[in-house]
């Protein structure tokens, strides 16, 4: 059970960190209409933060 918790992990934590990439990517390439796109860009990227720093925690307490 913990291995398949862990493989799951491994799998969905650079998954993680590639949405934020592209998040932060599409962000500083519009600039411009910081008012459509920037507060929840910055929302979605501080929730997927938590979210990668929650998930850890967790595979942390199963391992």
């Amino acid at each position: 059970m913990n291995n398949e918790i862990i493989t799951v992990a491994i799998m969905i934590l650079p998954l993680f960190s590639a949405i934020e990439k592209a998040i932060t990517a599409i962000a500083k390439a519009r600039m411009s209409p910081i008012k459509a796109y920037g507060i929840p860009m910055i929302l979605f990227l501080k929730l997927i933060k938590w979210g990668r720093f929650y998930f850890s925690k967790i595979v942390n307490i199963a391992a």
